[in-house]
């Protein structure tokens, strides 16, 4: 545990993204989305109780979840019985997986985001187990960035010839590191970011019972919040909630609190992944 903590209490000081995303806002609780300089305005109003503009400490982020340091420990977190078998077949196909990513990056003229800006292995590798395992019929993404989790959700998904994935961005210009052999279980979703909110919420929810969300998209305490608010009444039973850079903000923390109740940690080497289940 002391080898990785004061790691995490680094990448709390500092995140890319933070500068960029801090400008859209959504509402938390509300039919309707407000501009974002009022958006701005309700969150520091109530601050105190949405915890805006506030990053969780070290200590406190110990209080919220159970953290572990690798993909199968939050299986077992879950209560997700994997077979040995199964568990090293996944690894291997996950390890091959990551070199044919690794020769993708350096074919690709340009990307659409930061390396840095991608999941790190023990969160890909979770949601390559989840997939295989589970077998879902539904999976959704929320931010696809150059796509490195949505090469790795849509490998899964054709290992199991079956599912589908739905991928919600604010951008077209998205999936760099996809191929054709790759896109025929995937629907890209695209919406304006002044209407990200509603429009997220109306479409997830006609997609039928949501079996594994993965959110990597705003990580502002309002924009995560409302998107895991959003998707949560499309979520069917079992389903798993998997949320990245979630020591970014208090969102994933209440919304699991109020909502949920036990949530996981999934540590790597710079940001913390947040895991509950709705079974329990």
């Amino acid at each position: 545990m002391k080898s990785f903590l004061p790691s995490l209490r680094a990448i709390q000081m500092f995140h890319p993204r933070r500068e960029q995303l801090q400008d859209r806002w959504s509402t938390v609780g509300a039919r309707v989305l407000l501009k974002a300089r009022s958006g701005h305005l309700l969150a520091r109003i109530f601050s105190g109780v949405l915890h805006y503009g506030q990053q969780p400490s070290l200590t406190e982020v110990l209080a919220n979840v159970h953290i572990v340091t690798d993909a199968r420990a939050v299986l077992s977190s879950l209560r997700l019985s994997v077979d040995e078998t199964d568990w090293n077949q996944w690894r291997v196909e996950y390890c091959e997986l990551e070199k044919m990513l690794d020769r993708r990056y350096a074919e690709c003229a340009s990307l659409s985001a930061p390396l840095n800006w991608r999941i790190e292995r023990q969160t890909g590798l979770l949601l390559y187990a989840l997939i295989r395992r589970g077998r879902p019929s539904v999976v959704v993404e929320a931010g696809v960035a150059n796509g490195h989790s949505t090469v790795i959700g849509l490998s899964a998904l054709q290992a199991n010839a079956f599912g589908e994935l739905h991928s919600f961005d604010i951008s077209n210009s998205v999936g760099s590191l996809l191929r054709d052999v790759e896109r025929a279980r995937w629907t890209l979703h695209v919406y304006p970011p002044w209407s990200a909110c509603t429009s997220f919420r109306h479409l997830v929810n006609e997609l039928g019972p949501v079996d594994l969300f993965f959110h990597d998209s705003d990580h502002s305490y309002i924009g995560q919040f409302a998107d895991l608010l959003s998707v949560w009444p499309a979520l069917g039973p079992g389903a798993t909630v998997v949320v990245d850079d979630v020591n970014e903000a208090w969102a994933f923390f209440d919304f699991a609190r109020e909502h949920h109740g036990a949530a996981i940690g999934l540590f790597d080497s710079r940001k913390l992944t947040g895991v509950f289940s709705t079974a329990g």
